[in-house]
């Protein structure tokens, strides 16, 4: 995996036919208010408007990308997106579910880091 940016985060967001709730979903992680987060979004093969939502909504952005997977369940998704974080250096990872509460405050990301870290999406703002 090319790429000049070494995150020290990277928010895995991996998603199937959730063309309701993934806008804003993608919106706050893409409002984090750090500068070095990545966003990996990946498409477990969804048949509804889901993957073109989020290639809209990082359309241009450097630090987000969407990955399209076969349909080998949710939990491979996962793993692939956080097999990325890893391919780009990430010293962190983070997962964030796709629901309908998913809203997150700006400062949601952590402060701090340590090596190895893994953060789950905190509950709804």
């Amino acid at each position: 995996m090319a790429t000049a940016f070494r995150p020290k985060w990277v928010i895995v967001i991996a998603f199937y036919n959730e063309a309701n709730y993934i806008a804003p979903t993608v919106q706050c992680a893409l409002a984090q208010d750090r500068d070095d987060i990545m966003l990996v979004c990946v498409d477990n093969a969804s048949t509804d408007a889901s993957p073109q939502i989020v290639a809209d909504a990082i359309a241009g952005n450097p630090r987000a990308m969407l990955v399209t997977e076969t349909n080998q369940g949710h939990t491979f998704a996962l793993r692939r997106g956080l097999a990325i974080a890893q391919e780009l250096g990430a010293e962190n990872r983070a997962w964030w579910a796709c629901r309908p509460s998913t809203s997150m405050a700006p400062t949601t990301a952590p402060r701090t880091s340590s090596s190895a870290t893994a953060w789950r999406s905190p509950p709804a703002c």
